[in-house]
């Protein structure tokens, strides 16, 4: 072990005492590997110890990246989270009309930090689906109620009239404007 493993391994020995570190490190210098090392557990659960030879599942972990690079490309105007995805993917255009990056972003990204992988995780997602519904079904029957009270409120010839002489006053003013910008 030459002068860099030694101080690399050193540092890291003390950091796996006390923060309990999990995982493989591998540095490398022009190409060529300078430290490379297999630490802690591939699975605290079942007891197996982590080897560099060890080779893990992502699962969800590219999905953040997915969300993220989605939310740069809309930030700097090259997609619209309403299209549909087959605007941007036509090997894609076969599915439902209705499919909504935001969704799949939303579902793809925030739900898994909930489901545990040690658990069924079936149940975990139709728990947390049904939770959605269920909390979507409330929110609605929240929406409606509001609706019918203020729909009553509206109904009234005092506030009828007042929107109407708003919408009756935005309306003289595009004109006036629209009047001013062609004398111009």
């Amino acid at each position: 072990m030459n002068k860099i493993d030694t101080r690399i391994e050193t540092i890291i020995n003390e950091y796996h005492e006390e923060k309990r570190l999990s995982g493989t490190i591998l540095i490398s210098k022009n190409y060529n590997i300078i430290f490379e090392r297999a630490y802690g557990d591939a699975s605290i659960q079942l007891g197996v110890p982590n080897k560099l030879e060890m080779k893990f599942h992502i699962a969800s972990m590219t999905k953040m990246f997915i969300a993220t690079a989605a939310l740069k490309l809309y930030g700097e105007g090259k997609i619209n989270l309403d299209h549909h995805p087959s605007t941007y993917l036509t090997e894609i255009d076969g599915l439902h009309s209705k499919i909504n990056p935001k969704v799949a972003v939303f579902f793809l990204t925030f739900l898994p930090q909930f489901v545990e992988p040690t658990q069924g995780t079936f149940l975990s997602f139709l728990l947390l689906g049904l939770t959605y519904c269920f909390i979507k079904f409330v929110w609605y029957i929240i929406y409606i109620y509001m609706i019918d009270m203020i729909s009553g409120f509206m109904k009234k010839p005092l506030v009828q009239g007042f929107f109407e002489g708003i919408t009756g006053l935005v309306f003289i003013s595009f004109g006036v404007k629209l009047a001013l910008e062609k004398n111009s």
